[in-house]
């Protein structure tokens, strides 16, 4: 199967991450820690003691960690809750501060460096894998840094028109869109998931063939501009999926 897709916001940063809480669906907001092991140190038996601590203390949230396998930050290791509101943050604060606490003394010494950062889910924009619950064993991220002049509405129009042609051409395509809230430069993560190395293999039309026939070459071509005029600079990458690393309760979260 192959899955490919496009872009997202920008300009007026502020008042889009404030509209799109009131916009989109409850339960979008994702807390995702970006954590570079130090050199020799002993990463991972360290993190597996710190979810171990999870578990005793029958955390209802999951944690997923994937190791990222390509790119300039190979090595790198990402880590992430998914689908709060805002609120409930302040509902286990008692938790996170224990969480803080327990990570210091198990993980912080194998750790040169941690950073945190909040996305929002744009379900509006994704067009996720039907049936599929948890991880895929690999996927990848395609970041878009936005410029700062950057005009939303283009961008947005632009990948739902994508999003239609994509349906048609290929109804395997897929892709789950995240939009940055706070924590680092504008940007918009795209992130396709895949079951095995093989499906990576590119299969079908691409993606110019698919939009070409759906659209005709003058508005694909003013799709792909209105979507380019928007970004700085784009990062590929790929994640692998450590379910040995990751804390994954029994239950919705």
């Amino acid at each position: 199967m192959r899955k490919t897709l496009i872009v997202l916001p920008s300009l007026f940063v502020l008042l889009v991450a404030l509209s799109a809480s009131a916009q989109f669906p409850s339960k979008s907001v994702a807390e995702i820690y970006e954590v570079k092991p130090k050199a020799g140190a002993d990463f991972e038996p360290a993190a597996k003691r710190h979810m171990e601590w999870h578990r005793q203390q029958h955390d209802t949230w999951s944690y997923a960690v994937w190791e990222i396998i390509s790119g300039e930050r190979t090595g790198t290791y990402l880590g992430g809750t998914f689908g709060h509101d805002w609120k409930d943050f302040d509902e286990r604060a008692k938790l996170e501060e224990a969480d803080r606490a327990n990570f210091r003394q198990t993980m912080g010494p194998a750790v040169q460096s941690m950073a945190a950062s909040y996305w929002l889910y744009r379900a509006d924009l994704s067009i996720p894998v039907e049936g599929q619950t948890g991880s895929a064993p690999y996927i990848e991220l395609i970041t878009f840094f936005l410029k700062p002049d950057a005009w939303t509405p283009d961008v947005e129009d632009s990948i739902k028109k994508v999003n239609e042609a994509l349906r048609k051409g290929n109804p395997a395509n897929h892709g789950e869109w995240y939009q940055l809230l706070n924590g680092g430069p504008d940007a918009l993560v795209l992130a396709i998931g895949h079951n095995s190395w093989g499906d990576f293999q590119p299969s079908g039309k691409d993606l110019f063939t698919v939009l070409t026939e759906a659209y005709g070459p003058q508005l694909t071509r003013s799709l792909f501009r209105a979507f380019g005029e928007n970004i700085s600079a784009t990062r590929s990458e790929i994640v692998h999926f450590r379910p040995d690393l990751s804390y994954l309760p029994e239950g919705p979260k």
